[in-house]
């Protein structure tokens, strides 16, 4: 039997169990590849793990626009837009991305309700 964690050094393969073919034969063991890690991909998917979520209570046909946080994670917002064909959603996330200073803003829930919870 093979160890779990044997790797080749020279060529980064590891090798699998022997299979059995149907007449119960016992085939040759193959060799699959294995990538070495790369650091900067695994620390951005890291990264993708620490989100914040804020709830957000919109009020759509103001005179104007403007947010208000009422807590840490709570905040009022007044858009012009009308709650028509997305309209008013689209300006929330482009407000909440130019007020964090970031791209990665999205709506988690409330596309059809004043009531939203979004995440940055």
């Amino acid at each position: 039997m093979i160890a779990k964690n044997s790797r080749n050094a020279k060529d980064n393969t590891l090798p699998l169990a022997p299979l059995l073919t149907q007449e119960g034969e016992q085939s040759c063991a193959k060799r699959i590849y294995i990538p070495p890690l790369n650091l900067e991909e695994v620390q951005e998917e890291c990264a993708i793990l620490f989100l914040m979520y804020i709830k957000l209570r919109v009020t759509t046909n103001a005179r104007a626009e403007k947010i208000e946080k009422v807590s840490e994670d709570h905040v009022n917002i007044w858009v012009k837009e009308k709650p028509e064909r997305n309209m008013a959603n689209r300006r929330i996330v482009e407000m909440m991305r130019i007020y964090f200073k970031t791209t990665d803003v999205r709506i988690v829930s409330g596309h059809h309700s004043p009531s939203k919870i979004i995440s940055v």
